[in-house]
């Protein structure tokens, strides 16, 4: 069932969240990007066959485009949402930090120009700069993954309710309801 393989994406989000903090480097994510993978590895082949089975044979491949395209669009406004999501947990660590265009430099921090940005910082400030950059990255990190990991786990509850086994008829008749009440 497609639920227990979403769960698993917001639990690993979750974890992620859990995990991140300000001088954190890559390696200490790595049990949260496993669970988030092994989630998406076991979601990605049932998410296909589903679409294609809720239809007739010949009309699979209209379903499965329709899967495909579905799921584009769907990472398009993941993303979007997401970084949307990052961009505001790092312009409020900056706005809390007391820095000057919080939200153009959240924007920069969204958009991997820390460097550029720390290039245009006077000497003397750099490290404060830096520090304040680690954070605001390390917070939009955090609120994002918080954010990920509450809708996986919402998406998992939702399809565990909608997304019930239905029993297979065992005669033509109960396989078409219609049919039934016409003997």
């Amino acid at each position: 069932m497609i639920g227990s393989e979403i769960l698993l994406i917001g639990v690993g989000d979750l974890l992620g969240f859990a995990l991140v903090h300000v001088w954190a480097s890559w390696p200490a994510m790595l049990p949260a990007f496993f669970v988030v993978g092994l989630g998406v590895g076991l979601a990605t082949p049932p998410l296909s066959s589903t679409g294609t089975a809720a239809v007739p044979a010949q009309r699979a491949g209209m379903a499965g485009g329709a899967v495909y395209t579905a799921r584009q669009v769907g990472f398009a406004f993941g993303t979007a949402l997401l970084g949307s999501v990052f961009t505001a947990g790092a312009h409020h660590t900056l706005a809390d930090r007391h820095i000057e265009s919080a939200g153009s430099v959240a924007h920069d921090i969204a958009g991997a120009r820390s460097a550029d940005l720390l290039r245009t910082v006077p000497a003397g400030a750099r490290q404060l700069v830096d520090e304040a950059i680690h954070a605001a990255a390390a917070n939009g990190i955090a609120v994002l993954l918080a954010v990920a990991g509450l809708l996986g786990v919402a998406g998992a509850v939702v399809s565990f309710v909608m997304l019930r086994e239905r029993p297979v008829p065992e005669t033509a008749a109960e396989a078409r309801p219609e049919a039934a009440l016409a003997e």
